[in-house]
């Protein structure tokens, strides 16, 4: 197989997975990962680090997919279980990182301006410190429900599709 890379042309080898495992007859081209030991210094600053460089890619894949520059894929419940338990399967190290992936997209998916999550509630806050009143309650509460449903929603239509993905 030949792809492009930066410009440049490399060929490489791919074998589909073998008769009887869920990937069968698949082509699967995934991330390489590697392992390092590091101290206990480097790994306090990797804490921090790393999980600001998983929002900013995931933004970074959410604007690409907005853009229609890549396609969507989204996971729900049974996607995201599935994949930690891969995860799991494979050691405790992936399960680990996974688990740390995890936390921080749910962190960012939070703060997204959207009502019913943290980040809809933040613009309710903002509105009212721009105009120094408090927006109606039972009008936030609706709007908040209103997200809710839709969230609940979005949720059903992903985890079908996680469901009965082949």
């Amino acid at each position: 197989m030949s792809y492009e890379r930066s410009g440049e042309r490399k060929e490489g080898s791919v074998t589909p997975g073998a008769k009887g495992c869920p990937s069968e007859g698949k082509i699967r081209i995934m991330p390489a990962f590697t392992h390092e030991n590091v101290g206990a210094a480097e790994s306090l600053g990797l804490a921090f680090t790393q999980p600001t460089r998983v929002v900013y890619l995931q933004i970074r894949g959410l604007v690409r997919t907005i853009t229609g520059k890549e396609k969507a894929e989204f996971s729900g419940p049974v996607g995201i279980a599935k994949e930690v338990a891969g995860a799991v399967r494979s050691g405790v190290g992936d399960a680990l990182k996974t688990l740390a992936i995890l936390s921080a997209y749910l962190g960012w998916f939070n703060l997204l301006p959207f009502p019913s999550l943290d980040g809809g509630r933040l613009i309710f806050l903002g509105i009212e410190a721009i105009s120094r009143k408090k927006p109606d309650a039972k009008m936030e509460a609706r709007i908040h429900a209103f997200g809710f449903m839709v969230m609940l929603a979005l949720v059903a239509f992903v985890s079908w599709g996680d469901v009965f993905k082949k």
